[in-house]
């Protein structure tokens, strides 16, 4: 696994992010627990803080995109 620090690992984990919401919003409108592990397993391959990532993101998808990314900033932030 890579380090998570400077700007490429910034751009690299906002784009994990947007997958991974992406990935929430197919989830959510098929409804599907396997396409569910699925994303989840991609996720877990794509960024290093996944974890904490899905943590954040499975507690409550009825969050706006805004809120989520500024709650998912933050805690990046306070795990490096």
């Amino acid at each position: 696994p890579q380090a998570v620090c400077g700007p490429a690992a910034s751009e690299r984990i906002e784009g994990a992010y947007d997958r991974w919401v992406g990935l929430l919003d197919r989830r959510r409108a098929l409804g599907g627990e396997a396409f569910g592990r699925r994303a989840d397993s991609l996720v877990a391959r794509v960024v290093d803080v996944d974890a904490m990532a899905a943590r954040i993101l499975r507690d409550d998808w009825r969050r706006t995109d805004q809120h989520r990314r500024r709650e998912f900033r933050a805690a990046l932030t306070r795990s490096l």
